[in-house]
């Protein structure tokens, strides 16, 4: 797995927020594949290289829709948290 694929894909996930090195990024991929949230399907390049495109499965979709969910609930409740910490007024 090339370097090249591990920053396409962190350019696209993160704009650069948070940086993930290949060490950790590709077994998370591969992990990801066994759980069959994503599927891989490899391509030649313009190169004649190989890469790996990896795309989410309807379980794949399902299961970051979830994700996502929890993610911005978690995420209100840290803002109402600050603006306690920060003397604002909160909870209308």
């Amino acid at each position: 797995m090339s370097q090249e694929r591990s920053g396409v894909v962190q350019g696209k996930l993160d704009k650069g927020v948070f940086p993930v090195n290949a060490g950790s990024l590709f077994p998370a991929l591969r992990r990801l594949e066994r759980q069959g949230l994503i599927e891989g399907a490899w391509r030649a390049t313009a190169n004649n290289r190989r890469a790996k495109d990896d795309l989410l499965t309807k379980r794949g979709r399902k299961k970051l829709r979830s994700e996502a969910r929890g993610c911005q609930t978690q995420g209100a409740a840290i803002a109402r948290i600050l603006q306690v910490a920060s003397g604002e007024r909160c909870c209308a």
